[in-house]
């Protein structure tokens, strides 16, 4: 099969090919992005791809209006696949794209995740870095308004940033907002 595994040295390239690896499954790569993937797979020309972005992703449902496209479920895996690669690269999680997320009906499918991060220099002060980490959280409304994948940022667990340290203008702010 001819599978787009995403544009060379992305992060969609690194997931697609830590999970064909683990699955043992062999392809014919393509290095596209999701949307020559897309033009691809609407012309027929791959049998599948992988993306890595939020849900929904707008390009992935108006794909779906001309090209039925499914979505495949890692959590029901009898080879357990999605293990494997959370046992070798701890840093993936699990989440669920709810039912019906790109066509009505459709069964929620549980698939892997990974932590983003804002990154800065330890060059920055920490009153901006504060400013910027309070930025964010006070615009997760709007956020969601042009993104629904917005839901997901979380004051609760945006403090676990391991394996890189947490910027101490961040720490004042999440020590703030919990008093």
């Amino acid at each position: 099969r001819t599978v787009s595994v995403g544009e060379a040295d992305s992060q969609t390239q690194l997931v697609a090919n830590r999970l064909l690896s683990a699955a043992g499954v062999r392809v014919v790569p393509v290095d596209d992005s999701l949307a020559a993937s897309i033009v691809a797979m609407r012309n027929g020309g791959i049998d599948a791809f992988v993306w890595s972005g939020g849900v929904p992703t707008d390009s992935i449902a108006k794909l779906d209006r001309s090209v039925r496209v499914r979505l495949l479920d890692l959590g029901t895996d009898p080879s357990g696949v999605l293990r494997t690669v959370q046992r070798e690269f701890p840093v993936y999680g699990t989440a669920v794209v709810p039912a019906g997320t790109y066509q009505p009906g459709s069964e929620a499918v549980t698939t892997l995740v990974v932590p983003n991060f804002l990154l800065v220099t330890d060059l920055m002060s920490d009153d901006v870095a504060e400013a910027l980490v309070r930025g964010l959280f006070d615009s997760t409304n709007q956020l969601v308004v042009v993104n629904t994948a917005a839901l997901a940022i979380d004051i609760h667990t945006a403090i676990y940033t391991e394996p890189v340290p947490l910027h101490p203008g961040a720490m004042d702010y999440y020590r703030s907002a919990k008093s």
